[in-house]
Order: structure tokens, then sequence, then C-alpha cells
């Protein structure tokens, strides 16, 4: 039980590392690279239950996504006065007292299945950067007070790029013999 609830506590932790990188990536002059993409990528992944194998995975993967923010908003580490924008989310936060905290569940949900599509293609599907974009924006939200309308949009927005992804993924599945 207590193994179980360290390792919720921690992908906690990792989703609130996803949603600070998302921050830094709204609005900065640099730009997220492919290495950024890869690692965002591998954090949601390790989301999914079953993965990751040991607590010390996870804390690894927070330092890479903050490596990653790091390198996004550089100045922001060495601010004499921090605003918190580019931190990371704490998902305990998300609960009753947000507004709208069951549509973001349902968000998060939603993005962890649409990346569950990209696990068995990793070394020959190719991340657009637009729907890398839309992760970023997704989970941007996810951390921010924002009106149900605007979680709306992004559910429509999720629905599209589920049904590209899932498309193509078929696409790159061997066929299987008979």
């Amino acid at each position: 039980m207590c193994k179980n609830k360290n390792f919720q506590t921690m992908q906690g932790r990792l989703i609130g590392a996803l949603i600070g990188l998302a921050r830094a990536t709204e609005g900065n002059a640099n730009r997220p690279t492919e290495e950024t993409d890869r690692i965002f990528i591998k954090g949601i992944q390790m989301c999914f239950p079953g993965q990751p194998k040991s607590l010390q995975q996870i804390l690894d993967q927070i330092e890479a996504l903050h490596e990653e923010k790091q390198k996004l908003v550089p100045r922001c580490m060495e601010c004499a006065s921090p605003c918190g924008r580019n931190n990371d989310f704490d998902i305990i936060e998300l609960n009753s007292s947000v507004r709208n905290f069951q549509l973001k569940y349902v968000l998060l949900s939603g993005l962890l299945f649409m990346v569950s599509c990209l696990e068995n293609f990793e070394k020959s599907f190719i991340i657009s950067p637009e729907i890398m974009e839309f992760f970023y924006k997704a989970f941007f939200m996810i951390g921010y007070d924002c009106e149900k309308n605007d979680l709306l949009l992004l559910f429509e927005e999720l629905g599209e790029w589920q049904n590209k992804l899932c498309f193509q993924c078929d696409e790159l599945r061997p066929f299987k013999k008979e």
C-alpha cells in the first residue's frame, strides 16, 4: 500500500513537472526542440499504469523535464522576484476547489490515451510539431484557471487529434499473418 501511494505521489509530481514544462513553452522566444518533445512524451508515457518500474526512474524523468525547462526559460530560474508562472503544478491543487477540475482530469485521461497510441511506434512514428503544440497547450490549460468553454474547445481539438493519431498508428501497424 505504501509503495503504491509513493508511486501515485511521484506520478502526481511528474504530471506537475509536465505542466511546468508546458508553461515554459507558452509565449517564450526559446522554442522546444525535438529533444524537449521526446522528453515530454516520455514523461507522459511514464504516467501509464505499469510504468515506470522504480521511483528513481520517475525522479530522473522529473529532473530531465526540469533541465529542458531551464533551457527554455533560463533567466526564470535566476529571477530575484519569481512570479511562479513557469513553476511545476501541484496536482493536489487540482481538486474540488479548482474551477472545472473534473473536466481537467478527463482531459488528462484523454491526453494519456492519445500518447498510448505512440508507445508501440516510438521508433518509427514522427510526432508533428502541431501535435506537440497541442500537447503543450493542453497541459498548460490543465494547470491554468480557465473557463469551461476553453476546456470544451480543447476537448474538440483532442478528439480531432486522437482520430488523426489513431488513424496514422493503424497505418503503421504491420499486417498480421493469419
